[in-house]
């Protein structure tokens, strides 16, 4: 089941199991400008597993994800460099 904002923006995401159980929960957070800043992760009992904090360039291009675990501590970091030609 997803959910939206008023500018079509996906906001929340839940994933069931066949008996109905949540299995997951995703929340998504935006800019005013709708680029996605944060995909928060919580487990099926709504406790919170991860937070990815995205980071743009001059260009509106992804330019870092920085991934939290539930504690605040840094997981991983993803740079992302565009070639042009």
């Amino acid at each position: 089941m997803s959910k939206y904002n008023a500018k079509g923006d996906k906001v929340e995401q839940i994933k069931y199991d066949n008996s109905g159980t949540q299995k997951e929960r995703m929340v998504y957070e935006y800019t005013a400008d709708g680029k996605c800043t944060a995909e928060i992760k919580y487990d099926e009992f709504n406790k919170l597993e991860k937070k990815t904090v995205i980071e743009y360039n001059s260009f509106g291009k992804r330019a870092k994800e920085t991934t939290y675990d539930a504690k605040g501590k840094v997981k991983s970091q993803k740079k992302v460099e565009y070639i042009t030609e």
